[in-house]
């Protein structure tokens, strides 16, 4: 009818419609750490025996303590030292990998490696921890 107002659609259950979307969208994005309190901080090696550049009896004990709990698996895979056949065990309640040589250390210098290590919500850290040391 000409004269009679237009009619036209709520606009409220719109509004409300899209400000419920684009929070389930936020809760739901995988980076929204920082919003939900969730972990977002790799781990870091906190300390290593032996030390950077130290020397050590071929009985020395190669230890690795991180700055979180991290993935058993990862760190297993992630200690190593170069050039050394051996097995990691990692110790959650202390945050530390520990690595054995099959054979007890030869005289020389040797680098412990501590690489691609995940935390438990699975951040990566960054980058390679490398430390020298001599045994005698």
């Amino acid at each position: 009818m000409v004269g009679s107002p237009a009619r036209t659609a709520p606009r409220a259950p719109i509004a409300a419609a899209l400000a419920l979307a684009a929070l389930l969208f936020i809760s739901c994005d995988s980076d929204s750490g920082a919003l939900d309190g969730g972990d977002i901080d790799p781990p870091t090696v906190l300390s290593t025996s032996p030390a950077k550049d130290a020397v050590v009896p071929a009985t020395a004990t190669v230890q690795v303590v991180f700055s979180e709990d991290v993935d058993a698996a990862s760190a297993v895979d992630g200690v190593s030292v170069i050039g050394v056949s051996g097995t990691v065990v990692y110790d959650p309640t202390t945050r530390t990998a520990e690595f054995s040589p099959d054979e007890p250390f030869a005289a020389g210098a040797y680098t412990l490696s501590v690489k691609r290590v995940r935390d438990m919500a699975g951040n990566l850290m960054v980058g390679a921890e490398t430390v020298s040391f001599v045994v005698r």
